[in-house]
């Protein structure tokens, strides 16, 4: 129920970002709230999700009640690849891969094998490696409706838009060429906003998205993992975690650049 819910949300939230907020890197620069307000709105919850997956962690004290929470938002990410919400997959998995969480040794040593194989498969799936390959090649088979994670595509085309003069080298021409690029990822994204997914809407979980998700910064959440589980009993889990800010963080620091 909370997948479907959060995938519900979030598809409304896609569904409504004109093309336009797209254009020139206009969720960046001056005026953004103005010229963006729904591109960062989508950008907003993405960070306010994983911000809250990592508070939720951090915040108990006893190893077998972490233990148990991670089970459950590992299945919460299994069932977002499930309907195709690709967003939610990588919001769980950013805040499971903060230095807060991932850290917690004794937690993920509680895991079960099957959790942390999904856990491994799940970061596999999104991983940024050969330009999320992975990721991207699923999301062209996943049928629709489905749910993009915003941040490659956000990429793509701050890439398009930085390495492509407006003008042609030598013949001082328009460059119609990037116009082109652009308008095919824009329009990939479009063609995703065009079937909805039909589940009914729970009104008291949307109070509870809007409301009640708490999230604690980074700097709080690091010294209440501390707390959990002090530094010297800490050392590298053997997991397979992508802690890479290009992988994690691509919607904050799009969100947040000046």
């Amino acid at each position: 129920v909370i997948a479907q819910q959060l995938t519900l949300y979030e598809s409304h939230l896609f569904m409504n970002i004109p093309p336009n907020e797209f254009l020139n890197q206009c969720w960046l620069r001056s005026g953004k709230e103005k010229n963006a307000p729904n591109l960062l709105r989508a950008i907003d919850h993405f960070n306010l999700v994983g911000g809250w997956v990592k508070t939720m962690m951090v915040k108990s004290n006893k190893i077998k009640d972490r233990a148990i929470l991670l089970k459950k938002i590992i299945q919460l990410a299994e069932v977002f690849v499930e309907l195709n919400n690709f967003s939610g997959a990588m919001e769980v998995l950013a805040g499971l891969s903060n230095a807060a969480v991932s850290r917690l040794k004794k937690t993920w040593e509680a895991l079960s094998d099957n959790s942390r194989e999904s856990f491994e498969a799940l970061g596999a799936l999104m991983s940024a490696q050969s330009s999320f390959k992975v990721y991207r090649e699923r999301l062209t088979r996943a049928p629709l409706p489905r749910l993009p994670y915003l941040g490659v595509y956000l990429s793509d085309l701050v890439f398009t838009d930085e390495g492509n003069s407006d003008i042609t080298s030598g013949e001082n021409l328009f460059n119609f060429e990037k116009c082109r690029l652009v308008a095919k990822i824009i329009n990939e994204i479009t063609s995703q906003q065009r079937v909805q997914y039909s589940y009914g809407v729970d009104p008291e979980f949307v109070d509870f998205i809007t409301k009640e998700m708490k999230v604690v910064d980074d700097s709080s959440s690091y010294q209440m993992s501390l707390l959990a589980e002090p530094r010297a009993a800490t050392s590298s889990a053997n997991l397979t975690v992508e802690r890479s800010p290009s992988t994690l963080n691509i919607l904050s620091r799009l969100r947040t650049k000046s």
